[in-house]
Parts: C-alpha cells; structure tokens; sequence
C-alpha cells in the first residue's frame, strides 16, 4: 500500500529517509524471503483467508472510528470530509479486494508448494 499509493505522499530527509527506506523498501521483501523459507509448505489453507484479514480490517475500522472522533484521516483514499464517504468506502472495498487477492495468492503458492523431498544417499 504504501509503495503504490502513499510514497508519494511522503518526502522523509535526512534520518527519517533511511528509515523509510528500511521500513518500506527493505523489510518487506526480506520478510517474504523469511515467511517463503520459515513457513512449512502446505500448511496453508483456504480457511486461514478470514484470519489473515483481521488486523487490514481492525485497522481500517480503527481508522474510520478516530477519524469521525478526531477529525482527521492519515490517508487520502479514506479521507471521509474530502471525498465522502461512498468514495472512501469504494476505496477501501478496493483495497481490501487487494489483500483478499494476495491472501488467495499467499495460499494458493505456499499452500500447494512443497519443496522436493530429500532423495536418499546410495
């Protein structure tokens, strides 16, 4: 999300731009690297799909709750006094169709992929 649609938003310098790049450049490629090879192949399920959509849904219903509270959205595709609210949440139904289709892809791959098994030595 935010490679796509927020890093223009956002122009760090100085230390906070090393951070940024780490936080949004680095880690999320070396967390794929790490969940591809710690995950144990064929564990997932078609079922785990709601469970991996908990927290994008808790956070975006946190976001629209302290936005109504405080007035003030973090970010511009759910920002409710700017667009309204049947854009902000044509926006997130789009957003969340793409964690849906990344969790379908996540599972579809680690879910069937199993690494070759060991031949045994002669």
């Amino acid at each position: 999300v935010y490679f796509l649609l927020l890093r223009h938003q956002y122009h760090p310098e100085g230390l906070q731009w090393v951070v940024d790049r780490f936080l949004h450049y680095l880690i999320p490629p070396a967390f794929v690297v790490f969940w591809w090879r710690a995950v144990p192949h064929g564990h997932l399920q078609w079922a785990h799909l709601p469970q991996m959509l908990v927290y994008p849904s808790a956070y975006l219903g946190y976001l629209m709750v302290r936005g109504e509270v405080v007035g003030v959205y973090p970010y511009f595709f759910i920002d409710v006094p700017r667009i309204g609210y049947p854009q902000a949440l044509l926006n997130a139904a789009g957003l969340s169709a793409v964690f849906i289709a990344a969790g379908l892809l996540l599972i579809a791959v680690k879910g069937t992929v199993r690494p070759p098994l060991p031949t045994p030595a002669n």
